[in-house]
């Protein structure tokens, strides 16, 4: 059966509803024609946020850069620093100077506390010293970035793009953030494969992937194997800089937080193959003395 439609109240029975509660009218409220007025308003409010977009200082944004090919028409699923598409389609990536720099998530800043490496959460505008923007976002594309500064995403999105002269693995960009909670924006870090997302180890003119997290790259081990030596410890550089001196790493921290600098590292003379970085586990059971099996690691030519 169909609801039935309140009539409209007098408003001299609505006046006195009103003084005797502080509330509104509640037949008024219900009005298809107040409802109508509402969802109206509430299109057009919409449709000024889309056709006047503003920047998150308030001011109106920049001009939304060319299109070339078909974006899908859902949203993707979206995590923070990270478009939820990522695992299963194509890394966004920048092109700049004949190279392609990959999407590595939000820039935020990490700083040292009670022995840790705390992230900060809300630096969404943290872009590191010493960078200078070198141009905008030239267009988006879903397929390979041919143009300078091309993006190739399955969203659209714009902004500059930022660089530090002696980082030249590492580009930054204040993205306006189309692919998540319209109206932010946010710094993004790209990195090439060169850099191999700040994971390397440098040790006798070699690199070594100490990748936490990945036990498929850089395992577990509970004991060392037989004659591993030390050969000195890790030296922090930042995880922009590509390490160039033995025992320089730009891998932050452990699976645990924990600063790498600083941590001993072994090796087992003769054998080039694999080096060792000491990083105490924690489990369910207890805790124990472990090792990073960090493999040898051929840089992309």
């Amino acid at each position: 059966m169909a609801k039935q439609q309140l009539p409209d109240v007098p408003d001299c029975l609505c006046t006195e509803f009103i003084e005797k509660t502080g509330e509104p009218c509640p037949s008024k409220s219900r009005s298809p024609k107040n409802r109508l007025i509402i969802a109206l308003c509430g299109m057009a409010f919409c449709l000024c946020l889309m056709l006047f977009p503003r920047n998150a200082d308030g001011n109106e944004a920049a001009e939304e850069p060319s299109v070339s090919a078909d974006f899908p028409s859902d949203d993707p699923a979206v995590t923070l620093g990270r478009p939820g598409w990522y695992q299963g389609g194509v890394q966004p990536c920048l092109r700049y100077n004949g190279k392609l720099y990959y999407w590595q998530g939000i820039s935020q800043e990490n700083v040292w506390m009670d022995a840790h490496y705390v992230t900060i959460a809300d630096t969404s505008s943290y872009l590191p010293e010493g960078c200078a923007e070198i141009g905008e976002i030239s267009g988006c594309t879903v397929d390979a970035p041919t143009e300078e500064l091309q993006l190739q995403a399955d969203f659209v999105t714009y902004g500059p793009v930022y660089r530090n002269p002696d980082t030249p693995e590492v580009l930054y960009a204040y993205l306006a953030n189309t692919w998540g909670n319209a109206g932010d924006f946010y710094y993004v870090r790209f990195v090439t494969d060169t850099l191999c997302n700040s994971e390397l180890i440098f040790w006798q003119g070699n690199y070594y992937r100490i990748a936490v997290g990945r036990t498929d790259v850089t395992p577990w081990l509970k004991e060392l194997p037989e004659g591993a030596q030390v050969i000195g410890n890790l030296s922090f550089i930042g995880e922009d800089p590509m390490p160039q001196k033995d025992l320089e790493t730009n891998q932050l921290s452990d699976a645990y937080s924990y600063a790498l600098n600083g941590r001993e590292v072994l090796a087992v003379p003769g054998d080039s193959n694999t080096i060792y970085v000491y990083c105490h586990r924690y489990w369910a059971e207890g805790d124990y003395p472990a090792w990073l099996a960090c493999p040898l690691w051929k840089l992309p030519s």
